[in-house]
C-alpha cells in the first residue's frame, strides 16, 4: 500500500496554524500520559488476536481508531498526532495517521512539503491508487494520509462502498498497523458520525469546563452499538484524565461504568 517513492513529510508550525506539537518537546509527565493511553489502545486493538491464537477462533483486530471531540478547540488534533508519534516508537507496530477532518484539515496544513491529494481524492475517483495518497514521514514507522481536496459530498463519500472496502483493507492488510483518523467534532458534523460506522475504537476528547453532560449523551446516542469508546478529559489543571467504556445501547448511554487509567 505504501509508495516508497513519495517524498517524506514533516509536520511544521506555520504562522496562524495551531501547533500540533512534537513529542520530544512535551514534558515527561505528558509523554507518560501518552504512553498510558497508547498501552490501552494497543491492548484493545490486538488483545483479540492473542485470544484467537489461544482458542483457535478467528477474531479481527480492532486497529481502526477515530479521535474526535464534543466541541471544537478541545485539543483532538494535538492528541491524534502525539498519540500516533508515541505508537510509532513501538518496535513491532506501524501507524497510519489519516487526516479525516474535512472541516479544518489542520494536520494536512501543517505538513511540509504540502501533499497534493489524499483521502477525499481517493474516494472520489474510481481508478484512484491508494498508494499515491499515503506518504512517508520523517519517522520510520509512521505514514500519513492527508484530507485531500474539498468535496461537497464528503459525508456521502465516507458512507460509500468504496470507503467500506478501504477500511476493510486498513484492518486486514497489515496486521501490525494501527490507523488513527483525526476527525471533526461529533456533535454538529455528520461526517464524523458516518466515519464512526467504520471504526473499532473511538477516542472522544472532552474539554474540562466546556463540555456539557447532555452533549456527551447526545454524541453517545449517535454512535454504533458495541464499539469501544474512550474518553480523554483534556485541559485540566492536573493533567489529562483517561477513561474508557464500551458503547452498548444508544438508549442507555449513562449506565456504563468507566475505568480511570490516568
Amino acid at each position: 500500500m505504501d509508495n516508497l517513492h513519495k517524498p517524506k513529510l514533516r509536520f511544521t508550525d506555520p504562522k496562524g496554524i495551531t501547533k500540533i506539537g512534537e513529542t520530544d518537546n512535551l514534558s515527561i509527565a505528558v509523554r507518560e500520559e501518552f504512553r498510558s493511553i497508547k498501552r490501552e489502545i494497543l491492548k484493545c486493538a490486538f488483545h483479540a488476536e492473542s485470544l484467537a491464537e489461544q482458542s483457535d477462533i478467528l477474531l479481527e483486530p480492532k486497529n481502526r481508531i477515530m479521535v474526535t471531540s464534543i466541541t471544537d478547540q478541545a485539543g483532538k488534533t494535538f492528541i491524534s498526532y502525539n498519540l500516533a508519534k508515541s505508537i510509532s516508537d513501538e518496535q513491532d507496530k506501524n501507524i497510519l495517521l489519516v487526516d479525516a477532518d474535512v472541516i479544518n484539515s489542520t494536520l494536512s496544513k501543517t505538513t511540509e512539503p504540502q501533499p497534493n491529494e489524499g483521502l477525499i481524492d481517493y474516494l472520489s475517483y474510481s481508478d484512484a491508487d491508494i498508494s499515491e495518497r499515503i506518504y512517508h514521514t520523517d519517522r520510520e514507522n509512521m505514514r500519513f494520509m492527508p484530507t485531500g481536496q474539498d468535496h461537497f459530498l464528503a459525508n456521502e463519500l465516507f458512507s460509500s462502498d468504496k470507503m467500506t472496502v478501504l477500511m476493510d483493507e486498513f484492518r486486514d492488510r497489515y496486521p501490525d498497523r494501527l490507523v488513527i483518523f483525526d476527525a471533526p467534532s461529533l456533535l454538529d458534523v455528520n461526517e464524523s458520525v458516518s466515519l464512526s460506522e467504520h471504526m473499532d475504537q473511538i477516542i472522544i476528547i472532552v474539554e474540562e469546563g466546556k463540555t456539557k453532560e447532555r452533549d456527551i449523551k447526545t454524541v453517545l446516542s449517535r454512535l454504533p452499538k458495541g464499539i469501544r469508546v474512550h474518553f480523554i478529559l483534556n485541559k485540566t489543571l492536573h493533567g489529562n484524565e483517561w477513561r474508557g467504556h464500551r458503547r452498548e445501547a444508544p438508549q442507555d448511554s449513562g449506565s456504563h461504568g468507566s475505568n480511570a487509567f490516568l
